[in-house]
């Protein structure tokens, strides 16, 4: 069974998923990084993983697949990852006044 989340790149038939994240600052990219290697860890998967950022913001994670076994796992796992880039982007917006808009 295929699963919805994994694509196929076309030049190389590499497997992997690519995720959008809600926009966060690249100053907490290091900090974000972290809480979502150690989700992997806990999958126990050995793949690649990037977060892709653009010059202000965190924008989406890539996750490469190290092998068919760990495609099995696809949904868990980006549904994880994309739970904790949520609740990140949840708790920044409690903890500090830079997302408010100021009169």
């Amino acid at each position: 069974m295929k699963n919805n989340y994994v694509k196929t790149c076309s030049c190389c038939g590499t497997q992997f998923s690519r995720f959008n994240t809600p926009l966060i600052n690249v100053s907490y990219k290091e900090e974000l990084e972290g809480l979502m290697e150690e989700q992997i860890k806990e999958f126990d998967m050995k793949g690649n993983f990037e977060l892709l950022c653009t010059d202000k913001n965190v924008t989406a994670f890539y996750y490469e697949y190290a092998n068919a076994a760990e495609e099995m796992y696809s949904n868990d796992l980006c549904d994880s990852l994309y739970d904790i880039a949520c609740d990140f982007y949840e708790g920044r917006l409690t903890e500090i006044d830079d997302y408010a808009f100021e009169d």
